[in-house]
């Protein structure tokens, strides 16, 4: 993810993941990186921003001037649920300029964050939606292939029922299914620099497994009702 500051450098985003002996994913922080206009090359800081035993909350969305984190982990069986975190966009970088919603209001204390959105099959990207007047959320359904999308009237929520988009085999739904039935894409986003001037036309990326450890990265346009 990259954040402009609006400063003469940009803020890079990323999870440290560690794998032992070749299997397992385990997440080891969020860090940042800095880098300047034209330049090539990423400087990282030397610190994470959020690091266990805190949740791992990762900075993805920029709105009015605020960043927009979020932290996700299972909070039911075969439920994703995912907390929210801000900071203005100046201290994008900043672990203390950060406060976290905590069901009522916005406060420093992260151990008080509240769960704003759940049901979900991975992290969802959130913009402000200038077609539809309202938040939209965006992620895909736990094991499976199809994308989800939810409003919301406040980023905090409450979030409406999901609008579901299945993948199929041949693409004629707008988006491809894996090659393989045991498999699901993942890894769905939103690309608010790609969408149409008015906000109904979207664009969305997802990884799409192939074969074992292959795949491709396909983008989808949606036009919103």
């Amino acid at each position: 993810m990259m954040i402009d500051t609006g400063a003469a450098e940009g803020l890079v985003t990323f999870q440290r993941i560690k794998r032992t002996n070749g299997s397992g994913f385990d997440s080891m922080g969020v860090g940042t990186a800095r880098i300047a206009k034209d330049a090539t090359v990423a400087t990282r800081d030397a610190a994470d921003l959020f690091a266990p035993p805190e949740p791992l909350f990762m900075p993805q969305s920029l709105i009015d001037g605020q960043v927009y984190a979020m932290a996700c982990d299972q909070v039911g069986f075969l439920n994703v649920g995912c907390k929210l975190g801000r900071a203005p966009v100046a201290d994008a970088g900043v672990r203390a300029a950060y406060a976290f919603f905590d069901g009522t209001t916005w406060q420093p204390d992260i151990a008080q964050a509240a769960v704003v959105i759940d049901e979900l099959g991975g992290t969802p990207t959130i913009s402000w939606n200038p077609w539809l007047g309202r938040y939209l959320a965006i992620t895909g359904r736990i094991l499976s292939s199809t994308v989800q999308l939810r409003t919301a009237d406040r980023i905090e929520g409450p979030w409406s029922t999901p609008v579901e988009l299945p993948a199929s085999a041949d693409g004629a739904s707008g988006l491809y299914a894996p090659t393989n039935a045991d498999a699901y894409n993942y890894a769905i986003v939103e690309h608010t620099a790609l969408r149409s001037a008015d906000g109904r036309a979207i664009v969305i990326s997802y990884s799409r497994p192939t074969e074992a450890f292959r795949g491709d990265v396909r983008l989808a346009r949606i036009t919103l009702q």
